[in-house]
């Protein structure tokens, strides 16, 4: 998306990818005149070095393009789009939503989901929140630790303050993941929950949780939602899927009502 944009404004675009980025993204990208910079992981280094790769290139001067939250507020704005569409689509019908599961890599597009849903509650477009849940993969689930720890130490008469406390504290909560991340899910597999603070927060406001799936489970439940809609959607994409497949074979009282994104098609 950020390589058809630089090309219909004639601006040239760096990309920084892994050395698995899948094939025919990477062909997509050069043909439409980006530089593709293969970032390998050195050792000893932290984190994402595609993500060290894109704050070096911010730090000479090039402009911030992606969809971190915490790098380009548009990306949330943009993203807020889906909660108020949902938001939309629940009053035309009538409905209410109980639960929503989203997938989550760098965290821009729950923190997003969750921020247009939280406004057209304040508007009176939907009469509650849904229990906000995030999946992330076993290949890595720093948010997962990050909202366990913050869970067992947040006073619940004060969520403020213990967000609060959570955000002047980063390192106590979100770390890089320690190992090279693996997944089916691919565009999940982020070292850092970058907008983590956000969905700690949408998870402990609406009594949610973040979950964690196995391969096999990610690989189900993107069978089953090509099956049933017809959507040829990424293993990343229906990851949310997985997890509610998930949280449901834990059980799920009667009558409730869930949505999860599909938010990727599988490339060819």
């Amino acid at each position: 998306a950020a390589a058809v944009i630089a090309r219909a404004a004639d601006w040239p675009l760096d990309v920084f990818i892994p050395p698995d980025a899948e094939a025919p993204v990477v062909k997509r990208l050069k043909d439409l005149g980006a530089t593709c910079h293969v970032m390998e992981r050195q050792a000893g280094q932290a984190g994402d070095p595609c993500y060290h790769g894109f704050r070096r290139a911010v730090a000479a001067g090039g402009l911030p393009f992606g969809v971190q939250g915490n790098e380009v507020g548009l990306a949330i704005e943009g993203g807020q789009t889906l909660g108020w569409e949902m938001a939309d689509s629940l009053r035309t019908a009538g409905l209410d939503l109980d639960l929503l599961v989203v997938q989550v890599g760098g965290g821009a597009l729950g923190s997003a989901t969750f921020q247009g849903l939280r406004e057209a509650e304040a508007l009176g477009v939907v009469s509650h929140l849904p229990a906000i849940f995030t999946v992330q993969t076993m290949g890595a689930y720093p948010l997962k630790q990050a909202f366990t720890r913050f869970a067992g130490e947040a006073d619940p008469d004060d969520l403020a303050g213990s967000l609060r406390h959570a955000a002047q504290n980063r390192a106590d909560y979100m770390k890089p993941w320690p190992a090279t991340p693996m997944s089916v899910a691919h565009g999940i597999l982020d070292d850092e929950t970058y907008d983590w603070l956000a969905l700690v927060e949408a998870m402990a406001v609406t009594d949610g949780d973040a979950r964690i799936v196995g391969e096999p489970r990610l690989i189900e439940a993107n069978r089953l939602g090509r099956e049933t809609t017809g959507i040829h959607v990424s293993h990343t994409g229906s990851a949310g899927l997985a997890g509610l497949i998930d949280i449901a074979g834990a059980g799920l009282p009667e009558g409730v009502r869930a949505a999860v994104l599909f938010t990727g098609a599988e490339r060819n």
